[in-house]
Protein backbone atom coordinates (compact mmCIF):
# COMPACT_ATOMS: atom_id res chain seq x y z
CA UNK A 1 0.00 0.00 0.00
CA UNK A 2 1.64 3.42 -0.88
CA UNK A 3 2.42 5.59 1.62
CA UNK A 4 -0.03 8.72 2.39
CA UNK A 5 1.98 12.15 2.47
CA UNK A 6 1.09 14.78 5.25
CA UNK A 7 0.78 18.45 4.74
CA UNK A 8 1.76 20.72 7.36
CA UNK A 9 -0.27 23.85 8.11
CA UNK A 10 1.46 26.28 9.49
CA UNK A 11 -0.98 28.90 10.14
CA UNK A 12 -4.56 28.27 11.60
CA UNK A 13 -3.96 25.81 13.75
CA UNK A 14 -7.27 24.72 16.10
CA UNK A 15 -7.46 23.01 19.32
CA UNK A 16 -8.77 19.64 18.89
CA UNK A 17 -8.00 15.61 18.88
CA UNK A 18 -6.16 14.07 16.11
CA UNK A 19 -5.09 10.49 16.85
CA UNK A 20 -6.54 7.64 19.16
CA UNK A 21 -4.59 4.33 19.54
CA UNK A 22 -6.05 1.79 21.52
CA UNK A 23 -4.86 -1.79 22.77
CA UNK A 24 -7.69 -3.86 23.24
CA UNK A 25 -7.35 -7.68 25.19
CA UNK A 26 -9.65 -10.11 24.43
CA UNK A 27 -10.69 -13.53 26.19
CA UNK A 28 -10.34 -15.29 23.43
CA UNK A 29 -7.11 -16.12 21.70
CA UNK A 30 -6.78 -14.11 18.38
CA UNK A 31 -4.41 -15.31 15.28
CA UNK A 32 -1.76 -12.65 14.74
CA UNK A 33 -2.86 -10.00 12.02
CA UNK A 34 -1.19 -7.87 10.06
CA UNK A 35 -2.09 -4.38 10.05
CA UNK A 36 -5.73 -3.68 8.21
CA UNK A 37 -6.82 -0.24 7.13
CA UNK A 38 -10.27 0.60 8.34
CA UNK A 39 -11.99 2.99 5.46
CA UNK A 40 -15.59 4.06 5.78
CA UNK A 41 -18.46 4.03 3.19
CA UNK A 42 -17.31 7.69 1.93
CA UNK A 43 -13.60 5.17 0.84
CA UNK A 44 -11.75 7.66 3.96
CA UNK A 45 -9.33 5.53 5.45
CA UNK A 46 -9.12 6.98 9.19
CA UNK A 47 -7.39 4.00 10.81
CA UNK A 48 -5.87 0.55 11.03
CA UNK A 49 -6.14 -2.64 12.93
CA UNK A 50 -3.25 -5.32 13.49
CA UNK A 51 -3.32 -8.21 16.09
CA UNK A 52 0.24 -9.17 18.20
CA UNK A 53 0.40 -11.93 20.42
CA UNK A 54 -3.46 -12.16 21.21
CA UNK A 55 -3.72 -8.24 21.54
CA UNK A 56 -4.98 -5.91 18.91
CA UNK A 57 -3.99 -2.27 18.32
CA UNK A 58 -6.42 -0.11 16.72
CA UNK A 59 -5.45 3.31 15.73
CA UNK A 60 -7.87 6.23 14.50
CA UNK A 61 -7.37 9.51 13.17
CA UNK A 62 -10.65 11.16 13.94
CA UNK A 63 -10.26 13.84 11.38
CA UNK A 64 -9.76 11.59 8.33
CA UNK A 65 -13.21 10.33 9.82
CA UNK A 66 -14.37 13.22 8.32
CA UNK A 67 -12.01 15.24 6.19
CA UNK A 68 -9.07 14.02 3.05
CA UNK A 69 -6.02 15.00 6.23
CA UNK A 70 -6.21 15.82 9.53
CA UNK A 71 -4.70 19.24 8.52
CA UNK A 72 -7.76 20.44 10.97
CA UNK A 73 -8.43 18.57 14.15
CA UNK A 74 -11.17 16.94 15.16
CA UNK A 75 -13.06 19.92 17.15
CA UNK A 76 -16.16 20.21 19.61
CA UNK A 77 -18.16 20.50 16.45
CA UNK A 78 -17.29 17.35 14.48
CA UNK A 79 -18.60 15.26 17.66
CA UNK A 80 -22.10 15.42 15.89
CA UNK A 81 -19.92 11.89 13.82
CA UNK A 82 -18.60 10.40 16.91
CA UNK A 83 -21.71 8.16 16.81
CA UNK A 84 -21.40 7.22 13.09
CA UNK A 85 -17.47 6.60 14.05
CA UNK A 86 -17.92 4.30 16.40
CA UNK A 87 -20.70 2.51 14.55
CA UNK A 88 -18.40 1.77 11.57
CA UNK A 89 -15.18 0.87 13.76
CA UNK A 90 -17.76 -1.95 15.11
CA UNK A 91 -18.89 -2.75 12.21
CA UNK A 92 -15.55 -3.31 10.67
CA UNK A 93 -13.70 -5.12 13.71
CA UNK A 94 -16.65 -7.81 13.95
CA UNK A 95 -15.86 -8.03 9.84
CA UNK A 96 -11.70 -8.37 10.60
CA UNK A 97 -11.86 -9.92 14.36
CA UNK A 98 -15.05 -11.61 14.45
CA UNK A 99 -18.62 -10.96 15.45
CA UNK A 100 -18.22 -13.40 18.92
CA UNK A 101 -15.19 -11.63 20.37
CA UNK A 102 -15.21 -9.95 23.98
CA UNK A 103 -13.01 -7.61 24.60
CA UNK A 104 -11.33 -4.90 27.25
CA UNK A 105 -9.67 -1.98 26.87
CA UNK A 106 -6.67 -1.60 28.30
CA UNK A 107 -5.01 1.68 27.57
CA UNK A 108 -5.92 4.87 25.08
CA UNK A 109 -3.35 7.24 24.00
CA UNK A 110 -4.54 10.53 22.38
CA UNK A 111 -2.82 13.17 20.58
CA UNK A 112 -4.23 16.77 20.61
CA UNK A 113 -3.04 20.03 18.68
CA UNK A 114 -3.55 22.93 20.50
CA UNK A 115 -2.59 26.51 19.22
CA UNK A 116 0.67 28.39 20.81
CA UNK A 117 1.17 31.56 19.90
CA UNK A 118 4.67 33.07 19.04
CA UNK A 119 7.79 31.40 21.05
CA UNK A 120 6.15 28.53 23.39
CA UNK A 121 6.72 29.57 26.89
CA UNK A 122 6.81 27.40 29.71
CA UNK A 123 2.77 28.73 30.71
CA UNK A 124 2.34 27.74 26.68
CA UNK A 125 3.45 24.12 27.76
CA UNK A 126 1.73 23.82 30.77
CA UNK A 127 -1.48 24.81 29.06
CA UNK A 128 -0.94 22.34 26.35
CA UNK A 129 -0.62 19.76 29.62
CA UNK A 130 -4.25 20.59 31.10
CA UNK A 131 -5.69 20.47 28.11
CA UNK A 132 -4.14 16.81 27.05
CA UNK A 133 -4.56 15.72 30.32
CA UNK A 134 -8.54 15.18 31.08
CA UNK A 135 -8.16 13.22 34.29
CA UNK A 136 -5.34 12.08 36.67
CA UNK A 137 -4.89 8.86 38.40
CA UNK A 138 -2.53 8.43 40.78
CA UNK A 139 -1.70 4.67 42.23
CA UNK A 140 0.37 4.12 45.31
Amino acid sequence: MAERKKRVKRNGHKQGTDNYEFEVAFQSNLKDLPEQPLINDQGKRYGTVKVVNGKATVNLVLPEFVRDNNIQPFTLTDSIYLEICKNDVEKQLKQILGSEITSTVKSIECNITQKVSGKASQSDVLNLLCHATLSTVFVK
